[in-house]
């Protein structure tokens, strides 16, 4: 690496920051010193955490682990948690020290809004991450296992708030799998209910009634 060699930083392993990374990886020519931070050691797919949720897709699948895909000659990848920003010193601080950039790339994710709903940040569960989508798919199947003792039919009833792309692609991966939950628990389909609440008329008010 030459003197004149820059330092680039990439903090955030999410869709954003990884883009970046790889596309540093495959086509910059140069010998800038490229260095991505991330707080796991793997980045997922937020547009799947449903289907992990649901436990139609394992943990293990959702992963991509950051060392399986980045040349190390090329991209060097540090797991640490970033916990302030120092632009005035052109330096990040982390729990494993500090770390010097000359152009730096922030994707530190994102998130989830509730809309001013009250009690969806208390009482809901948010499909924001893989940790938070697992511990939906030990609830709900807790629930269909104990439903022969509780016998409460409110607690196989689920509400999604949202009609965008994430709740409508859970509640429908949760419905094709109902057949499936009651058949192995030995519950009557009819008392289970996936219900969506939102605020349009149509769900994924985005699009058009035609696209949706």
């Amino acid at each position: 690496m030459s003197q004149e060699a820059k330092r680039i930083l990439i903090i955030g392993g999410g869709y954003g920051g990884l883009k970046v990374a790889l596309g540093l990886q495959r086509k910059y020519q140069g010998d800038a010193k490229i260095t991505l931070i991330s707080k796991h050691d793997y980045h997922y797919q937020t547009t799947l955490l449903h289907k992990v949720a649901i436990g139609t897709l394992s943990a293990r699948k959702a992963r991509i682990y950051y060392r399986k895909i980045l040349n190390p000659q090329k991209v060097q990848f540090i797991k640490d948690k970033i916990k302030n920003l120092c632009p005035q010193e052109n330096k990040v601080i982390g729990n494993g020290g500090e770390y010097f950039y000359d152009y730096l790339i922030i994707g530190l994710g994102f998130k989830p809004d509730n809309f001013g709903i009250t009690g969806v940040d208390k009482y809901a569960y948010k499909l924001s991450s893989l940790n938070a989508a697992l511990k939906l798919t030990k609830n709900i199947e807790n629930k269909f296992k104990e439903f022969i003792h509780t016998k409460n039919p409110r607690d196989l009833q689920v509400i999604v708030c949202g009609t965008g792309f994430t709740g409508i692609e859970f509640a429908a991966e949760l419905a094709t799998q109902l057949e499936e939950l009651c058949l192995i628990c030995g519950i009557d389909r009819k008392i289970p209910k996936v219900t969506c609440i939102g605020r349009s008329a149509h769900i994924l008010p985005v699009f058009n009634e035609k696209l949706v």
